[in-house]
C-alpha cells in the first residue's frame, strides 16, 4: 500500500505541520473565520514553530497574552482535529464547523480574551 505524502484535505502540497495549520485552503479559511486577525496570506516560514513564535511576539504587548496564546492553541488544535478525522474517519468539517468548535471551547474554559 503506498500513503501519499500530499495534503488529504487539498491534494495540492506536500502534508506538513505548517501547510496542514496555515497554509492549506482549509486552514486559510478557518483562520479567516476565527476573527482572531490571523492572516495566513505571504507567510514566509516553512515552519510553524517560527510562525507561532513570531505571533507570541506580536502579542507580548497585548493585555491578557497568555489568553490569546490559548486561544490560537485551541484552533490549532481543532484544525489538527479535522485533519485526523478526515484521515482515519473519512469526516469532512466545514472551517466554520471548526471555528464554532474553537469559540466553543474558548468560552467554556473561560479564557478572557477581552
Amino acid at each position: 500500500m503506498r500513503i501519499s505524502a500530499l495534503c488529504p484535505r487539498c491534494g495540492e502540497e506536500e502534508e506538513s505541520v505548517a501547510h496542514v495549520l496555515l497554509k492549506c485552503h482549509f486552514a486559510k479559511a478557518v483562520w479567516f473565520a476565527s476573527n482572531l486577525a490571523v492572516r495566513t496570506e505571504g507567510i514566509d516560514h516553512d515552519s510553524f514553530s517560527d510562525w507561532f513564535a513570531e505571533l507570541l511576539a506580536q502579542q507580548h504587548e497585548m493585555p491578557n497574552n497568555q489568553d490569546w496564546l490559548q486561544a490560537y492553541s485551541v484552533f490549532c488544535w481543532e484544525i489538527w482535529k479535522a485533519r485526523n478525522g478526515l484521515i482515519f474517519n473519512g469526516t469532512i468539517t466545514t472551517p466554520s464547523q471548526v471555528a464554532v468548535k474553537s469559540w466553543s471551547f474558548i468560552s467554556e474554559a473561560q479564557i478572557d480574551l477581552c
